[in-house]
């Protein structure tokens, strides 16, 4: 895929993209991470909130409370038997950043994060984390969770998303679509809340007044079929996934476009976020082996 077609931005180095929504957000965290690395850029990879660690590439675990860092993989060249992790090296804190360097002079991107519970990494220490993120050349962070659900819908505490983040790229699974709305869209209810306030009630507050309207105005419920129209609402209301953009680049993401049924669909939702909300969005698909990595 012509990566830098879709989003120019990544002709330039510096940014910091954010990365919320469902579908297929942790996948293309690491699609584009790898693409930028395949330029030769230094790329951090690491998340706001929580994130798998990742199973083909090394990571950095950074223990403030500790003060150690580790290197760590769960590759083939790693494991001293199937499924068995393998700590690597085990550094003092002052010199997890010359284990980041030693992988970006690798050739790889710097997956890194404070260990956390259920094998999983969060937020990097404070301490260094700025310092990490202008030694990059661009950083991507992993900024909300979804519960493998296609959609979502943020809680009031969401999106984590730092001041040095630029760019967010809102995603969502096509296979969402036309199924009922409380088991495809994680925090249903919040959705569901909002819309009944938001839009039954007043209308035009879903709506920038230049939109057109799309949607009618009649309660939603979990039951409720999960159709283009209400998909383009929970990723253009600025409660939606827009909520704490604060004038940030904003893109829609819309992935498993993995049929011609589906990339029609998709094209209604970008079609109605361009008109409705003037919000830009691409589809993407990724094979077996792209969805492995997540």
């Amino acid at each position: 895929m012509d990566w830098e077609q879709k989003f120019p931005f990544l002709r330039e180095k510096g940014h910091v993209v954010s990365l919320i929504g469902g579908g297929g957000k942790t996948t293309l965290l690491y699609a584009l991470s790898a693409y930028c690395t395949a330029k030769g850029w230094r790329v951090l990879t690491a998340t706001t909130t929580h994130i798998r660690k990742p199973v083909n590439v090394p990571w950095i675990a950074v223990n403030e409370e500790e003060k150690t860092a580790s290197l760590e993989c769960e590759s083939s060249e790693c494991k001293t038997s199937v499924g068995i992790k393998c700590v690597c090296e085990n550094t003092a804190w002052e010199n997890a950043g010359k284990e980041r360097d030693r992988l970006w002079q690798q050739g790889t991107y710097v997956v890194a994060g404070t260990p956390a519970p259920h094998e999983k990494l969060t937020i990097l220490p404070e301490a260094i984390r700025s310092e990490w993120i202008s030694d990059a050349d661009i950083t991507f962070l992993e900024a909300d969770g979804a519960k493998c659900l296609p959609c979502k819908f943020p809680a009031a505490h969401e999106p984590v998303i730092l001041p040095q983040s630029d760019i967010v790229l809102a995603v969502a699974g096509l296979s969402a679509l036309y199924r009922p709305l409380g088991e495809v869209c994680f925090r249903a209810e919040l959705a569901i809340e909002a819309w009944n306030r938001d839009v039954c009630e007043y209308g035009d507050a879903a709506y920038p007044k230049e939109g057109k309207r799309l949607l009618k105005e009649v309660p939603i419920s979990k039951d409720t079929s999960l159709t283009p129209e209400l998909l383009a609402w929970l990723l253009g209301s600025e409660n939606g996934a827009r909520k704490d953009i604060s004038g940030r680049s904003f893109f829609v993401v819309l992935n498993q476009a993995d049929t011609s049924e589906r990339r029609e669909d998709g094209r209604k939702v970008l079609d109605i976020l361009k008109h409705s909300y003037g919000i830009q969005g691409i589809l993407t698909s990724f094979s077996g082996p792209e969805r492995n990595q997540e």
